[in-house]
This record gives C-alpha cells, sequence and structure tokens, in this order.
C-alpha cells in the first residue's frame, strides 16, 4: 500500500508539519491504511480521518463507524442517488445526452454533494454513464 500511504504523508505533513512528528502511532496509521486498502474510504475520506486521529485517540475504524463515514460503494444505494438527481435535473440529462459532455462532472459533483463525498467516485461515474445512456 505504498501508494495510499505515499498519497497520505502530504496530509501529515500539512497537519503536523513533517511526517516525522505525526501524533498518531503506527498502529492506529496501520489501521487507517488498511480502510483505504479495502476500500472502506477513499483516499480523500482517510485524509479527513486522519485529521480526526490528531484529535481523537481512538482506531481510524471507530472513528468511521461513529461518523458514518464509510465510502458509498453499494451499486443500488448509488442507483437510487443517481436516479434521483437525473429525475430533478432532466435538462441537463438532455443536454448531456446531446453531446455536452462537460455534464458529467457536474452530476459527479452532484451526487458527490448527496453523498457527502463518500460516494466511491470510479463506481458512481460508471452508474451515472450507464443511467445517463439508459435515458436516451
Amino acid at each position: 500500500m505504498a501508494s495510499g500511504s505515499g498519497r497520505l504523508a502530504p496530509a501529515a505533513k500539512r497537519s503536523c508539519g513533517s511526517q516525522e512528528r505525526l501524533p498518531v502511532d503506527a498502529e492506529r496509521l496501520a489501521g487507517l491504511l488498511a480502510l483505504v486498502e479495502d476500500e472502506t474510504l477513499s483516499e480523500s475520506g482517510a485524509k479527513d480521518v486522519l485529521a480526526l486521529m490528531l484529535e481523537d485517540a481512538r482506531p481510524a475504524p471507530d472513528i468511521v463507524a461513529q461518523r458514518d463515514l464509510r465510502q458509498i460503494r453499494g451499486d443500488s444505494e448509488l442507483a437510487e442517488l443517481i436516479d434521483h438527481i437525473l429525475d430533478q435535473n432532466r435538462e441537463q440529462a438532455r443536454a448531456y445526452l446531446d453531446g455536452k459532455q462537460a455534464l458529467l462532472t457536474w452530476f459527479m459533483g452532484q451526487l458527490m454533494r448527496a453523498t457527502g463525498g463518500r460516494a466511491d467516485p470510479h463506481r458512481a461515474e460508471e452508474l451515472l454513464r450507464s443511467a445517463l445512456e439508459e435515458r436516451r
């Protein structure tokens, strides 16, 4: 998981001034990295949890559970939100289908807003594209 830990290093440096002074012990940090590895948390979610870990002595899984910060990956849950967003924004959906591809980013933003940033971005984009195509 070198890549995930490498991307968390800048967040640690911003929070503490340097990685070496990070006031989170190795066991708690490993717990955080495991949540990224098993995709319970996105990398951006892990940065948020790391910031919380600086103020809270509990392990990362406990913080994630208490604050309901897990990444939303379930197709049914995401599909329901996507359908609602598309239903509420029919004009934008039609414009996307008529070729305005940049609206995909806008729809992703709406979905991330609806999930508090917890939607798995890769799966959400796949489902969003599929839902839009189904509306042709």
